[in-house]
């Protein structure tokens, strides 16, 4: 399952999303067939609107942030 459809998903469907994002339901459609990238500013909105990380939509943009190395005992 990609981030999109799991957007789409915690949304409760394509029109919900699209909604939240004010655009048409075809654009997110559209992203979830790949036949339209998420730009960059649709990815923060997308983060905004599900909580799903802005890397998880353009990691070639954001790279997947890396855990806190532990602190020494």
């Amino acid at each position: 399952m990609s981030a999109i459809d799991d957007a789409i998903r915690i949304a409760g469907g394509v029109r919900p999303l699209a909604t939240r994002l004010k655009l048409s339901h075809q654009t997110v459609l559209k992203w979830r067939a790949q036949t339209l990238r998420i730009t960059a500013e649709r990815a923060v909105d997308l983060e905004n609107a599900t909580g799903i990380p802005r890397h998880a939509f353009r990691p070639d943009l954001w790279q997947q942030p890396r855990p806190l190395p532990a602190e020494a005992a």
